[in-house]
C-alpha cells in the first residue's frame, strides 16, 4: 500500500541577502585590518568520563527521573533495542545503566512529563520498528511501557507544546517516501493520536523548534540529508503548520540548532553538513526569513553528527558543540564573540559522538556536555568548571515596565541574585552603570536580606554608577539563605528618545565579589548587558550611517563617551563592528 502525508505545499525559498551596505563595509575593514583576528579564552572542560550505557548508542536526554532534583540520563540504544537510565549520584557522577526495553532500532529518546504527573516520562523512535515507544515514569525512575505507535520508519523526535494546550506533544520525522513530520498530539494524559503529516524534503534527520518567524509558536526547521535542503515550518498557533520555505544547505545536513546567535532579537539557525564537514550560519531577519547561505560558514572536523547551542563560557552570547562520528573523534565548541563569529575549541571525545547535548549536570549556573556513543555503547560526560560547583552569586537585570520609545517613561528593573548553595559570605560589593545619556536614576528600594546579609548601604548614584553593597552584621548571626531572591527594585526615567534602556554591572575597584568570613573570594559576579539598541549611538531607533559617522567622529581615546560602545574607553574597531552588527531597525 502506497503511502500519503495530509499535507503538502509548494515550496520555494524566500530568502534574501542582509545589509548588503553594512556587508561591503565590513569586508573593506576586514581587508584593511592586517589579519586582525579575534580572540577567545578557552572553556574549561574537565576531561571526559565515559559510562557504559547499551549496544550502540545514538540519543541521549537528560532529564530528572527520581525527583531528587539533578539530572539523570537516559540513553537511547539501537542494538541493544532499549533505553538505558544513568542515575545521577548527585554530584555528576552516574550510576550503572538500567536496561527499559523499547522497539527495534530506538534512533532518538526525549523526555517530558507527558502525563503532568510531575515526573518525567520518555518516548523513543523505533525505526525498524516503526513506532514511537512511551515510557511511563512510576516516579521513582524506573519505567513501564505505556503504548507502541504507529509510525513509518520514524528517526527524529522532538517534544513541545505545538499546540499551546499546556502539555507536551511530539513531532517525529519519518524516513520513508513520501517522507513527513508527523504531529502526535497529547490529550494531557500520555495518549498520543496522530494530529497531521506533512510532506518534507527526502531525508529528515534532525532539528529544532523555536519561534523562528516572531510570531509567538514553536515553529520547527528539520534538515533534509538526502535532498541537502533546511526547512522552516510556521506554526499557525494550533500545532498546524500552514506554510513552509526551503533554504538551501550543504552536503548532507544532518541537525540544526536554533538561537539568537547574533544578539539582534531574533532566532537564528546553526546546521552541521556531514558530508560537507562544515557549519552554515542562517541568519533570521525578524520575519522568519533567512539570509542567503553561504555568507557564514565554518569547517568542523570529518562527519559533524549532531549539534547544540549553550552559553559555555558564561559571556552571554550563544556557543555552540559539535559531535563527529568518524576517526577524527572530537567535540568541537564554536565560542561566539558576541556578534555571531565563531571560534574553535577542541575536546577529545572517542567513540563516535552520534548526538551531543548540553546541560547542567553539576547544577552550578554553565552547561556541561554529554555524548552518546554509537561505536561502543557508552556516553561521555564533560564537566565544565567555569563555575564552581556548589555555590555563586549571579546578578541579572530584567526588565518590569514598558520599554521607552520617548522622552519620559518611567521603568523598573529588578536585580535578581542565584542562591549560594549554602556557603556562608559575609560581605558582596558590586556596582550597577548606566548610559547618562539614556536614562536617568529616580529611586530605588532593596527588597531582601540577599542570602542572610544584612543591607548596610544605602542605593545611592553617584554619576552613572550605582553602588550596591550588603555585608552581614555579625551581632545577628544570620545563616545564608538557599534561595533566590530579588535583591531591589531601581527606577529609572528615559530622558530621550530610545528603543529600550541600556544598564550593565560592572566592576568596582578591584573584582566584584563575595568575601567569605576568612577574607577569601567565593565567585565573582558575571557581567550582564542589557542594551536597548545595540549599536544605536544617536538614539533613533535605527543603525544607520549616522551612527557609523558619529563613531567615526569621536575616533581614538575617549573614555565614557557615548560612541565607545564596547566601554573600552577607545573609540576604535571594535565599536565599529558593534555598528555593522546591529546595521537596521531596531528590533527588525
Amino acid at each position: 500500500m502506497q503511502r500519503s502525508c495530509n499535507a503538502e505545499w509548494g515550496r520555494g525559498a524566500r530568502v534574501r541577502r542582509v545589509w548588503p551596505a553594512a556587508a561591503t563595509l565590513a569586508t573593506f575593514i576586514a581587508a584593511t585590518s592586517l589579519g586582525r583576528t579575534l580572540e577567545s579564552e578557552s572553556v574549561p572542560f574537565d576531561t571526559y568520563r565515559q559510562y557504559d550505557a547499551g549496544e550502540n548508542s545514538t540519543g541521549v536526554v537528560a532529564i530528572d527521573v527520581d525527583g531528587d532534583g539533578d539530572l539523570d540520563l537516559a540513553v537511547s540504544n539501537r542494538v541493544s533495542n532499549d533505553v538505558s537510565i544513568l542515575i545521577n549520584l548527585g554530584d555528576a557522577t552516574f550510576d550503572g545503566p538500567v536496561s527499559c526495553p523499547v522497539g527495534l532500532q530506538p534512533r532518538y529518546v526525549v523526555g517530558a512529563d507527558f502525563d503532568g504527573d510531575g515526573d518525567a516520562d520518555l518516548a523513543t523512535t523505533d525505526k525498524v520498528g516503526n513506532s514511537v515507544t512511551l515510557l511511563q515514569n512510576l516516579g521513582d525512575g524506573s519505567f513501564i511501557p505505556l503504548d507502541q505507535l504507529a509510525v513509518s520508519q520514524p528517526d527524529w523526535l522532538i517534544a513541545a507544546d505545538l499546540d499551546d494546550d499546556g502539555d507536551q506533544d511530539l513531532l517525529v520525522s519519518e524516513f520513508t517516501s513520501p517522507h513527513c513530520l508527523t504531529l502526535l498530539v497529547n490529550d494531557g494524559a500520555m495518549i498520543f493520536t496522530t494530529a497531521e503529516s506533512w510532506v518534507v524534503p527526502a531525508g529528515p534527520r534532525g532539528g529544532d523548534v523555536a519561534d523562528l518567524s516572531g510570531g509567538g509558536f514553536r515553529d520547527v526547521v528539520v534538515t533534509a540529508i538526502v535532498d541537502d535542503v533546511v526547512t522552516v515550518l510556521f506554526n499557525d498557533g494550533d500545532g498546524f503548520f500552514r506554510e513552509a520555505i526551503d533554504l538551501p544547505a550543504g552536503e548532507q545536513p544532518r541537525y540544526a540548532a536554533a538561537a539568537d546567535f547574533d544578539a539582534d532579537g531574533d532566532v537564528d539557525l546553526a546546521v552541521i553538513n556531514k558530508a560537507g564537514d562544515d557549519l552554515w550560519l542562517y541568519w533570521n531577519h525578524g520575519d522568519g526569513s533567512f539570509s542567503a547561505p553561504p555568507l557564514d560558514r565554518y569547517p568542523t572536523n570529518s562527519m559533524p553528527h549532531a549539534i547544540d547551542s549553550a552559553d559555555f563560557d558564561l559571556d552571554g552570547d550563544i556557543d555552540l558543540a559539535i559531535s563527529h562520528v568518524n576517526v577524527e573523534y572530537f567535540v568541537r565548541l564554536m565560542l561566539n564573540d558576541g556578534f555571531g563569529r565563531f571560534t574553535p575549541q577542541l575536546l577529545t571525545s572517542p567513540d563516535g559522538g552520534a548526538h551531543v547535548i548540553a546541560v547542567d549536570l553539576q547544577s552550578d549556573g554553565d552547561h556541561d556536555l554529554v555524548t552518546a556513543n554509537t561505536n561502543n555503547g557508552s556516553v561521555n560526560v564533560f564537566l565544565n568548571q567555569t563555575r564552581e560547583p556548589g555555590g555563586g552569586l549571579e546578578l541579572a537585570l530584567a526588565e518590569t515596565g514598558e520599554a521607552a520609545t520617548a522622552p519620559g517613561p518611567v521603568f523598573d528593573v529588578e536585580l535578581r541574585m542565584r542562591d549560594l548553595g549554602g556557603q556562608e559570605a559575609i560581605r558582596f560589593e558590586t556596582s550597577l552603570r548606566f548610559r547618562p545619556h539614556r536614562v536617568t536614576f529616580l529611586h530605588g528600594a532593596y527588597t531582601s536580606e540577599p542570602f542572610g546579609l544584612p543591607l548596610i548601604t544605602p542605593i545611592v548614584a553617584m554619576d552613572d554608577r550605582i553602588d550596591l553593597s550588603a555585608g552581614l552584621d555579625p551581632s545577628t548571626g544570620q545563616p545564608p539563605s538557599s534561595d533566590d531572591a530579588v535583591l531591589a527594585v531601581l527606577t529609572f526615567e528615559s530622558t530621550g528618545p530610545s528603543c529600550g534602556f541600556e544598564l550593565e554591572f560592572c566592576l568596582n575597584e578591584g573584582p566584584s565579589r563575595l568575601i567569605q568570613p576568612d577574607g577569601t573570594a567565593i565567585v565573582p559576579l558575571a557581567l550582564h548587558i542589557l542594551p536597548g539598541c545595540p549599536g544605536d549611538v544617536t538614539g533613533d531607533c535605527v543603525v544607520d550611517f549616522a551612527d557609523l559617522l558619529e563613531v567615526l567622529a569621536y575616533w581614538g581615546p575617549c573614555p565614557g563617551c557615548r560612541a565607545d560602545l564596547d566601554d573600552s574607553g577607545t573609540v576604535a574597531l571594535g565599536d565599529l563592528l558593534q555598528i555593522l552588527a546591529a546595521w537596521g531597525s531596531c528590533g527588525q
